[in-house]
């Protein structure tokens, strides 16, 4: 892991880990608390790194000083729960049975409003010189040469889906997520006005500009310029830029817009559950109850069908429940070969 000043995480972290692996090693890019102290006293390897406004030179960093088969990241503030220990350590015992494979890990971020952001990502995979991370931030591990997101088959390295989930902190308080949001922002911009950049870069600057909200305009356009340029590399983040696109026109009370927008992602994803629950949402707020709640049920049987694990079938039920309790009747809609739309 790569840390700064995270003497509250570290401990907590650590623990939650401890005995699993033969090694931890951890970057530090310039604690002036007890972070490394922390670190050594648990029996880490300690490396220096000059901050540089470069999550990826950092990780590379430590990337190129390790030995091992397999690699596993972890951030300060990531957890692992005691069951969820349990189901990594079984994994591990069996990666010699299921070969150059990168596990990919549910991780549950807790968001300042009460939600929870869930992605999945990857967290373990072979120790190999190809495979190196890429972006200043958003870093993500790539075979040399691949860049984005690639959902299947990379360079012969199978990917899987691990049953463990890793608890994510880093986002608990409003000045918390407004900070890393604005840090972001910054480095974005930069790595956007780079002559040949990555359509991803527009990914992650649209959606951290919706984050922080107050220019909707342009996060709709620089999302709008991922979709016109991604391909299959991109697979994951267009079903998210998707959902993005529908959340900003609803909060800018453009129904059509967000109606027409959740139309074409649901074509271009129809299995996505949290597009049709943006719908069904949608059509809760101008009083299509019946609707919205056909809507809702199908969101929570795609989620329950795709992974059960975590409660999120729970989370979907009781969104079911608070908007066809709570939101009042305030337009009409008609449905015309599978199009929605608003009056």
């Amino acid at each position: 892991m790569i840390v700064r000043n995270e003497e509250g995480n570290l401990p907590a972290c650590l623990e939650s880990v401890r005995g699993l692996f033969d090694e931890a090693v951890i970057v530090d890019t310039g604690s002036t608390d007890a972070t490394v102290k922390i670190a050594k006293h648990a029996g880490a390897r300690v490396l220096r790194f000059a901050w540089c406004d470069d999550f990826a030179a950092a990780r590379n960093y430590g990337l190129d000083r390790i030995d091992g088969g397999y690699v596993f990241r972890m951030d300060a503030d990531d957890q692992i729960a005691p069951e969820h220990r349990k189901r990594l350590a079984r994994i591990l015992d069996g990666l010699d049975d299921v070969g150059p494979t990168v596990h990919m890990f549910r991780v549950v971020s807790m968001q300042w409003t009460g939600e929870r952001a869930i992605s999945d990502e990857a967290r373990l995979w072979p120790h190999c010189p190809a495979i190196r991370f890429h972006g200043r931030v958003h870093e993500r591990i790539q075979p040399e040469k691949i860049k984005g997101i690639t959902p299947d088959e990379l360079h012969g390295l199978a990917h899987r889906l691990a049953d463990v989930r890793i608890d994510h902190t880093g986002y608990e308080t409003e000045p918390q997520f407004r900070a890393k949001l604005r840090r972001n922002l910054a480095i974005l911009e930069e790595m956007a006005a780079e002559p040949d950049f990555d359509p991803i870069v527009l990914f992650d600057l649209g959606r951290t500009r919706a984050g922080l909200g107050g220019n909707h305009d342009q996060a709709l356009a620089e999302l709008e310029r991922f979709l016109a340029t991604m391909d299959v590399r991109h697979t994951v983040a267009g079903r998210v830029a998707h959902r993005r696109i529908v959340e900003l026109h609803w909060e800018r009370r453009e129904h059509q817009l967000a109606a027409t927008a959740a139309d074409r992602g649901l074509r271009a994803y129809p299995d996505d559950q949290v597009l049709v629950a943006a719908t069904a949402g949608m059509l809760a707020m101008i009083g299509e109850t019946d609707l919205a709640r056909e809507g809702f049920l199908h969101a929570r049987r795609l989620c329950q069908t795709q992974r059960v694990e975590f409660g999120i079938a729970t989370d979907f039920a009781a969104k079911i429940e608070r908007s066809l309790a709570s939101l009042p009747r305030t337009g009409a809609i008609s449905i015309t070969n599978n199009l929605v739309t608003v009056h």
